[in-house]
């Protein structure tokens, strides 16, 4: 039964037609079947870890953005008014920068800001709404410009002298700027490795295929 014909039994994997890719390399060539495996693999492996190093930038991002947070609520306090008040110095130098690419405010539970950093002067963040009391939100937010940025957002309570509890949420963003040059340094070195790779493998290749054809 397999030596008949139409089952093909015995033809080996020579017998599988192979075709061609998109319509432009043949397969059925060894060596272009080689280079398209060997791009197949390097590409894949590349894109594995550019995303893995992309969602680990963003979790060291969203950990930074998170401590900023905890500085300016250990800098916050409630003045006699019962008001939140926070100190001209900040924690971090770039809140007092206009423009420096790091931005925070606090807004109170109808959403109105009691307290905006200096480097958010003349703009406006398109925040989404506050979260939970006690949960924390990282969104991906947009300026009145238009800019890209990471944002973290934290509600907390605080009680008045009045003993009446009052709901503050603490936003921190930051520009994409330095997110993006990290990823695109990475990105950058992980291909340019993996290029070294491929050329090395097409010459070892070149040199075993060259001595075992030697007569």
């Amino acid at each position: 039964y397999l030596q008949a014909p139409f089952t093909h039994g015995e033809d080996g994997i020579q017998g599988i037609p192979q075709g061609y890719l998109f319509g432009v390399f043949n397969l059925a060539n060894p060596t272009i079947l080689y280079y398209v495996v060997l791009a197949g693999f390097l590409g894949s492996t590349g894109a594995v870890l550019d995303t893995a190093f992309r969602d680990s930038a963003e979790t060291a991002l969203r950990d930074r953005l998170q401590g900023q947070v905890y500085a300016l609520l250990a800098a916050s306090d409630l003045d006699r008014r019962g008001r939140l008040a926070l100190p001209a110095e900040l924690p971090d130098p770039r809140l007092s920068l206009i423009g420096s690419g790091l931005y925070a405010e606090v807004v109170d539970d109808a959403g109105t800001p009691v307290w905006r950093s200096k480097s958010l002067l003349g703009l406006t963040i398109r925040s989404p709404p506050a979260p939970a009391l006690g949960a924390r939100a990282f969104a991906r937010v947009r300026d009145d410009r238009d800019t890209p940025l990471y944002s973290l957002a934290f509600t907390v309570s605080w009680e008045t002298s009045g003993g009446r509890e009052q709901r503050y949420t603490y936003r921190v963003s930051e520009n994409l700027a330095s997110f993006n040059a990290q990823v695109a340094r990475f990105r950058t070195s992980l291909w340019g490795w993996l290029g070294g790779m491929a050329v090395l493998l097409l010459l070892a290749q070149a040199l075993l295929l060259r001595w075992g054809l030697r007569p």
